[in-house]
């Protein structure tokens, strides 16, 4: 049979029929091999159910003629027996009754246990299905954030790059702006000097004008 999580009454039923018939124990621990898997409080539940509807096969001894004498005693010794046997049976299914009680107890105990601890390994199966959920939302979340990120040092190196270009533009404007500055300053003062030396001029030729006309 094929690995199943969960069997159906029908199926449990008929391979423990299968299995009675081949002359195997009809046990938990059988039938879940037999079935290849399944829930084993299902396994444990349905097979209680299987026990108590199979039926008891009774097995007739052989009759055999005996004296009339011979049956009267037997059937004395044999009354006698019985009584005795029936006072000690009655003990003997006492005891019996209350260790089956104490045995079904038990096993509606580990029963109740069993489908708890599968109810508890469920839980923690879709519990482990949504952590990985969320574990795989978090790394779509990390990788687009490095992406995002990637994407952000480039733009960044890039602004770098042109704020540098702009320093270094300024900085040659600057040295311009300076040499300008400092030949301006040079004209200025040649200029100056011109302007000195033409009064001067100016001043020697109207004294000579003077002088002419003086003279």
């Amino acid at each position: 049979m094929g690995r199943k999580a969960f069997f159906t009454k029908d199926e449990i039923f008929k391979a423990a029929d299968e299995l009675a018939l081949q002359g195997e124990d009809v046990a938990v621990r059988t039938l879940h091999a037999y079935l290849g898997g399944g829930s084993f409080s299902s396994v444990m539940k349905y097979l209680t159910l299987w026990k108590q509807e199979r039926p008891v096969e009774d097995s007739n001894s052989a009759k055999v003629d005996m004296p009339v004498s011979m049956v009267n005693a037997f059937d004395a010794v044999w009354k006698s027996a019985m009584a005795q046997a029936f006072k000690e049976l009655a003990g003997e299914r006492e005891k019996a009754a209350l260790a089956v009680q104490e045995a079904d107890m038990r096993a509606s105990e580990a029963l109740a246990a069993i489908e708890e601890l599968e109810n508890a390994n469920n839980e923690q199966a879709e519990k482990l299905d949504e952590l990985t959920k969320k574990l795989e939302a978090v790394e779509q979340q990390l990788q687009k954030a490095l992406s995002e990120s990637s994407a952000v040092s480039a733009v960044n190196q890039e602004l770098k790059d042109q704020e540098q270009k702009l320093q270094n533009k300024l900085e040659r404007a600057a040295q311009e702006r300076d040499t300008a500055i400092k030949e301006a300053a040079e004209l200025k003062g040649r200029s100056d000097s011109l302007s000195s030396q033409n009064d001067k001029l100016l001043a020697k030729l109207s004294d000579r004008e003077e002088k002419k006309v003086k003279g």
